[in-house]
């Protein structure tokens, strides 16, 4: 079975990743990205506050659990914090 092609959000998580890494020359860099989809409001999905957040890792980071870890729990502490305004 052939390998799942990208969604669009994970292949923008990747490009913004690798542009990142590129652009600063980091030895590390983790980006996460949180995003509601209106598609899933316009196809009638249930759960209308439905996100969807992807996370790309490029050189130490990979390798580092708790950085990765760190980064995922910061996203969702600006992410709730922005949605209670």
């Amino acid at each position: 079975q052939p390998p799942q092609q990208l969604q669009v959000q994970e292949r923008i998580t990747h490009q913004v990743a690798d542009a990142v890494a590129a652009e600063l020359d980091a030895a590390a860099v983790v980006v996460v990205v949180d995003a509601a989809h209106m598609c899933m409001v316009a196809r009638g999905v249930e759960n209308h506050a439905g996100r969807t957040t992807t996370m790309a890792c490029r050189g130490l980071a990979c390798s580092d659990v708790a950085l990765c870890h760190q980064a995922l729990l910061l996203s969702r502490r600006h992410g709730q914090s922005r949605h209670r305004r």
